[in-house]
């Protein structure tokens, strides 16, 4: 699911894009080890983002559980500009993982990243 402001998000060709906003997923079939299930995950983005670089991670929560949020920078598919990509992981109690990914132009970010911590604080998780 993505959330974008309008002008955001673009599909052509069949693929989809977004230079801001959120987007929300489920990693499948994880090992429960959420370090090592983020790094797959992030190993998978880079794969078709080969511009993917890591500016680290820190301890977080995404919607009230335990989690870890990796900052990255990227080169947008759409605006050819540097970007930052903020991706957040949790654990659900399947064992699949939840992930969400914020991204801002790198030239805009700060003013972003509130937004997109309150939108990580305020999320909420139903997976009894």
């Amino acid at each position: 699911m993505t959330y974008a402001p309008e002008g955001g998000y673009v599909e052509a060709n069949g693929r989809s894009a977004f230079t801001h906003g959120v987007q929300f997923g489920v990693a499948q079939g994880g090992s429960g080890n959420l370090q090592r299930d983020t790094d797959q995950l992030l190993q998978n983005f880079a794969r078709t983002n080969p511009n993917l670089r890591s500016r680290g991670s820190r301890r977080d929560s995404l919607g009230g559980r335990s989690g870890l949020t990796t900052v990255l920078s990227n080169t947008s598919d759409v605006s050819g500009r540097p970007e930052l990509v903020s991706v957040s992981t949790a654990q659900l109690r399947n064992g699949n993982m939840l992930f969400m990914i914020a991204v801002a132009p790198e030239s805009d970010y700060d003013d972003y990243e509130a937004a997109f911590g309150r939108v990580r604080q305020g999320l909420q998780i139903s997976d009894r």
